[in-house]
């Protein structure tokens, strides 16, 4: 099995989207800024063993955490969270130009651990006719409120004169957006967790305003 390496002190890196961090010495960086021998070992299927799936498999379990309240059955559940996941990860490679071929590689080798892989086509299509997966469904911004959000106002209003445990399981399908977002783009977790949550608030306020006007 190949090691990336360090190109400070020589130790074993962690590889996460196009970042690498040392344990030993504490440097980190860019995969640009590894060495052009360490560099090469990332275009090898060998390396996996040390690349850290964590903090997307975390953002997946907050979104499936959220479709379980939305939906009963869990083939349902299962889809929709990896419809959305594959949305994120598309949409924020759109948004910058850097290390693409690194963050590809990583989501090559994330889509290999699941039974998701051909959905990795799907994703991989999107991208070069330069549009996100599924954007008609799961767009959340301040111009577009796709499909899905709409389809589950029905789900939320009811809560909304007492919103506590709606926002609550929302935020955190947000969150987890968020943090798989951000390890694809240049932007902050909570930079994209505000835009995301101040489209959607609106949206839902808007929403329950118009169902109360209807009776």
């Amino acid at each position: 099995m190949a090691i990336i390496h360090c190109p400070t002190c020589g130790d074993p890196v962690k590889v996460t989207g196009d970042r690498w961090e040392c344990s030993w010495c504490l440097d980190f960086g860019p995969v640009s800024s590894l060495l052009p021998s360490e560099r090469a070992k990332l275009e090898s299927d060998h390396y996996y063993v040390y690349v850290d799936f964590s903090e997307l498999e975390e953002g997946v379990e907050k979104i499936q955490t959220g479709m379980r309240l939305l939906y009963e059955n869990p083939d349902t559940v299962r889809r929709m969270t990896w419809d959305l996941f594959a949305f994120s990860v598309s949409q924020a490679l759109l948004k910058t130009t850097d290390n693409r071929l690194a963050h590809t590689r990583y989501l090559e080798l994330f889509y290999k651990e699941y039974p998701y892989f051909e959905m990795w086509k799907a994703v991989k299509f999107a991208f070069k006719k330069n549009k996100a997966y599924l954007a008609e469904s799961f767009a959340l911004n301040g111009e577009t409120v796709g499909t899905f959000w709409k389809d589950i106002m029905p789900k939320l209003v009811p809560h909304s004169t007492n919103a506590s445990w709606a926002e609550t399981e929302m935020k955190g399908m947000l969150e987890g957006i968020s943090q798989i977002e951000a390890i694809f783009s240049k932007e902050e977790e909570s930079e994209i967790f505000e835009r995301l949550w101040n489209a959607l608030r609106k949206y839902w306020d808007d929403y329950a305003a118009e169902m109360m006007e209807k009776g």
